[in-house]
């Protein structure tokens, strides 16, 4: 991974924190980094980048973890 890219775990707690500024909490900001999540995966699958996906996957699972 090149150094420019986040880790999984930094884009899952970029996403969380900046939904949780809009929302000011935390369950709803969970929810709708998952529902941004859910939507790049839904529209790579149209690319099938499996390597993407993979990132992709891992983001959504750190953010099940918060």
């Amino acid at each position: 991974m090149s150094n420019n890219k986040q880790t999984p775990k930094e884009k899952a707690e970029e996403l969380y924190v900046g939904y949780w500024y809009l929302t000011n909490d935390s369950r709803i900001a969970k929810q709708c980094a998952l529902v941004a999540v859910d939507e790049i995966l839904r529209i790579n699958s149209v690319d099938k980048d499996v390597e993407l996906s993979d990132h992709w996957e891992e983001v959504k699972q750190e953010i099940e973890n918060l």
